[in-house]
């Protein structure tokens, strides 16, 4: 056996162009605030999340996949500061995203139509590889426990009781009317001809 280059014993290494495999998954993917470093915060913001259904981020499992060597993968994320403010006076700040996710074939010369069936030429170039672009809220999203006064429970009893008696009249009133209709007809309400039932 003669001298072999390592380029002839691992196919992959060969001079033939560049190998990108940018292929990933992404199994968590999330903020954390400083209070989620505390166990019991953590716990109780874990806790507080799932009440507002908001627990799962939104790239958790996210799969992208490309058999293709120029391919580009980017992630832009909103993230935004969120604080929980529960009945005892307890605070914990922690943070939500939202992600848009974009893929762009890079081959030289692309010019092909989208999915939607729509021309695209890129007049640009970019870098093969998975990308994650951030923008940092000015925004801060306040979730507030609060405990119903009885007025309140008062005012909306009465809405409800307020709102069935009105649906019971207005039924009350259409059954009133068809009845006199169908009196003046010669029919009568129970569905007989005027006069004596034998």
């Amino acid at each position: 056996m003669g001298a072999q280059s390592i380029y002839e014993l691992v196919p992959y290494l060969k001079e033939d162009g560049n190998r990108h495999d940018f292929t990933h998954t992404i199994h968590e993917f999330g903020f954390e605030g400083d209070d989620e470093y505390d166990f019991q915060k953590a716990a109780l913001g874990h806790k507080l999340k799932q009440k507002l259904g908001i627990e799962a981020h939104p790239l958790d499992g996210t799969t992208a996949r490309t058999i293709k060597q120029q391919y580009m993968f980017q992630y832009f994320l909103k993230v935004v500061s969120t604080q929980f403010r529960t009945l005892d006076s307890k605070t914990i700040n922690t943070h939500q995203y939202s992600a848009t996710h974009f893929e762009r074939d890079l081959s030289k010369g692309l010019t092909e139509n989208s999915g939607e069936g729509v021309h695209v030429m890129h007049g640009m170039t970019g870098i093969p590889g998975a990308f994650f672009n951030f923008e940092i809220s000015p925004i801060l999203i306040v979730h507030q426990e609060t405990r119903q006064s009885f007025a309140h429970f008062l005012t909306s009893t009465c809405a409800i009781v307020g709102g069935v008696l009105t649906v019971a009249s207005l039924i009350d009133s259409v059954a009133f009317a068809t009845s006199r209709k169908l009196k003046k007809s010669g029919v009568s309400v129970a569905g007989y001809t005027n006069g004596k039932h034998m």
